[in-house]
């Protein structure tokens, strides 16, 4: 759906956050930020969650 707005409304700039999960939770959750970052059609900005 994001990948979709972004092809649609021209945007300059997609930014998403992410959730911090471990490699092993990603790959069986799946990841949106990690879809976006391979399909956007624009630059993306990945922010991560601050450290404890």
């Amino acid at each position: 759906m994001l990948c979709k707005a972004v092809k649609e409304m021209h945007f300059d700039l997609l930014v998403v956050g992410s959730r911090g999960l471990g490699t092993i939770k990603r790959a069986l959750l799946g990841s949106i930020s990690d879809f976006c970052a391979h399909h956007s059609k624009c630059p993306i900005l990945i922010v991560k969650p601050p450290h404890k």
